[in-house]
């Protein structure tokens, strides 16, 4: 004899998930615009290319361990 779970249980797994979703969206997309801003103002102060491929540094880091 298996045990299943129930319909509600399944239902309450599917509602965390996605909970768990929105608030990884509401996280990461003012992180990423904030971090854009930044240095997108580095770039422009100093005059540096280089700063704009930390930020894809950095954000493929965030992005990873999210």
């Amino acid at each position: 004899m298996s045990s299943q779970p129930s319909p509600s249980s399944e239902l309450l797994n599917y509602i965390r998930m996605a909970r768990r979703g929105v608030l990884i969206m509401l996280y990461i997309i003012p992180v990423n615009i904030l971090l854009l801003l930044i240095f997108i103002t580095l770039v422009a102060l100093t005059e540096n290319p280089l700063l704009s491929l930390l930020y894809y540094l950095l954000d493929a880091i965030i992005v990873l361990f999210m």
